[in-house]
């Protein structure tokens, strides 16, 4: 058989929109479990006074964005603004973002966010397992 004759036809625009799809997935869940963890470890950290940074703190990835949720459960604890919601990456990102503006003071008093991301780092094989194509 001549290689002229060799055809494949492996229907990259599917391929492509189910690794697109996991990957979204993927990012998402991983941004939603990084927040949940920053949350847990600012109480476990007693930095909670009244509750706003700890429900200020949220994910965001392609399938969802948790701010909404956060900010109404944030103002139920103090009548504050949130900080500004970045940009999200052009393609396949995500970010957790801590909205209450002093977060970063107590990010760098005791770490609250560092440690959920080795926490979820842990866990993303899981993720990636529970996400897989096929």
């Amino acid at each position: 058989m001549a290689d002229a004759d060799v055809k494949v036809d492996w229907k990259r625009e599917k391929v492509v929109l189910l690794v697109g799809q996991a990957e979204d997935k993927i990012i998402t869940q991983i941004a939603m479990i990084i927040a949940d963890k920053a949350g847990i470890n600012i109480a476990d950290n007693n930095q909670v006074d009244t509750g706003f940074m700890m429900n200020a703190v949220y994910g965001v990835g392609p399938e969802a964005d948790g701010r909404a949720e956060a900010e109404a459960k944030a103002k139920s604890k103090a009548d504050r603004p949130m900080a500004p919601e970045p940009q999200l990456p052009k393609e396949h990102g995500g970010f957790v973002h801590c909205a209450a503006e002093y977060s970063v003071y107590q990010e760098t008093a005791k770490a609250f966010l560092y440690p959920a991301i080795q926490d979820a780092a842990k866990e993303f094989k899981g993720v990636v397992e529970k996400n897989k194509i096929g």
